[in-house]
């Protein structure tokens, strides 16, 4: 899930910047451009780790700013289908669970969990009728991710995953 990738993206800065410290401002724009972005391809990217190479600016003729290509090197997380993962519930209602991975919120349905929870509307959690187990908000949880969906978030522009997991395997449930 959690990766060491390259990267390479075009950073452009103001001529007035020149007279400062250059690699800390082209770091800062390159940090504020690509942390927390999400793609298909490399799930989401979680920090920015090396700066690398700078390349030579370029004056852009039209405003006389410089455009630099830099190198650097990030973390990223990218869900993969299959995959067993720990997560902690933040949310509880009478369908399922939400659960934070990371970035990610992973949806599992009711009907995906371990035999016998029931959901109990006072406590809004899942509680198991054969041992003392519940599933509750703060709870921490191990699943499998079944299904992934890369679309387009509610009321915006950005793409997001939304992963499907489940619990009713063995070794999977509250922790």
């Amino acid at each position: 899930m959690l990766s060491k990738v390259d990267f390479v993206e075009d950073i452009l800065i103001e001529p007035s910047c020149l007279y400062s410290d250059l690699e800390n401002i082209i770091k800062a724009k390159l940090i504020a451009k690509v942390q927390g972005r999400i793609t298909k391809e490399y799930g989401y990217l979680i920090c920015v780790v090396n700066l690398g190479i700078i390349e030579n600016g370029k004056i852009l003729d039209t405003t006389g700013d410089i455009l630099f290509s830099v190198k650097y090197s990030a973390i990223v997380m990218k869900p993969l289908k299959g995959e067993v993962v720990e997560g902690t519930i933040f949310k509880v209602n009478e369908h399922g669970i939400h659960v934070e991975v990371g970035p990610m919120t992973v949806y599992i349905s009711k009907s995906k969990f371990p035999p016998k929870y029931e959901y109990n509307d006072t406590s809004k959690a899942y509680e198991s009728q054969i041992d003392n187990l519940k599933l509750a908000k703060g709870t921490t949880v191990r699943f499998r991710i079944t299904e992934l969906q890369f679309t387009k978030g509610d009321n915006s522009s950005k793409f997001e995953w939304f992963p499907i997991g489940a619990m009713d395997e063995n070794y999977l449930g509250p922790m």
